[in-house]
């Protein structure tokens, strides 16, 4: 239930003996307001019987219809954040959905269900030929939202060389990076925005995790985390 939800079900009772009082109008605004002004946020998609419920992953068709995102060449476009009525749903493309996610796990577009999310494994579940999407990062307040383009998988060699964009949050804050695919130990190589770091600036914490000394920084011009590894 969301903050305006909780507030309408407080004073459905409002009346001449039960008036609204000036702080639950304002939380009210204030709550409108910061849903409608998300930049990450796009409102009142209108489409007769969507059958959509918060949570799924969703994407246009070539008609321009919105429908359940499958792990293919077209990928997630948004996550359904709220359903307003059968006919009326929202969707954010980043940000924070709230609900329960396993803090730290990385979601993908679930390779068998569509609309669905599925925890990053150990061992990996990846397949040559198959697509796999980063949707985002489980947290104690729910999932952040960080939508990559899908990649397919091409045929995994051990031994080959690769060249991969790390999956983490970039906010001045988290350390923790993790590669699609598991790494020989001692292969790693991480590039901050194209320039190699040091081995003292990273720690390999597992064949699918590293992490960083200094957090990366989240500004006008997000850092780019990258590095190129030796498949294991």
């Amino acid at each position: 239930m969301s903050v305006i939800d909780k507030l309408l079900k407080s004073i459905r009772g409002v009346g001449k003996g039960n008036p609204i009082t000036y702080m639950q109008l304002s939380a009210i605004i204030r709550a409108l307001w910061s849903e409608t002004h998300d930049n990450n946020v796009i409102e009142n998609i209108a489409q007769v019987a969507h059958g959509f419920t918060v949570g799924q992953t969703v994407r246009q068709n070539g008609e321009g219809a919105w429908e359940l995102a499958q792990a293919d060449a077209f990928g997630v476009m948004a996550i359904v954040c709220r359903v307003v009525t059968a006919d009326i749903f929202w969707i954010r493309t980043g940000g924070l959905l709230p609900g329960e996610y396993t803090i730290a796990a990385k979601y993908f577009q679930s390779i068998v269900t569509s609309g669905a999310l599925m925890m990053q494994t150990d061992p990996e579940v990846w397949e040559a030929g198959q697509y796999w999407q980063f949707i985002g990062t489980g947290s104690d307040k729910g999932l952040l939202i960080e939508i990559a383009e899908p990649t397919i998988i091409s045929e995994i060699a051990i031994g080959e060389v690769k060249e991969v964009d790390l999956i983490g949050v970039v906010d001045g804050e988290n350390k923790n990076y993790s590669t699609p695919v598991a790494y020989q130990p001692g292969s790693i190589s991480v590039f901050l925005n194209g320039q190699k770091l040091n081995k003292d600036d990273y720690t390999e914490t597992s064949d699918t995790t590293v992490t960083l000394v200094d957090a990366p920084k989240n500004t006008m011009f997000t850092d780019v985390v990258s590095a190129i590894i030796t498949l294991k």
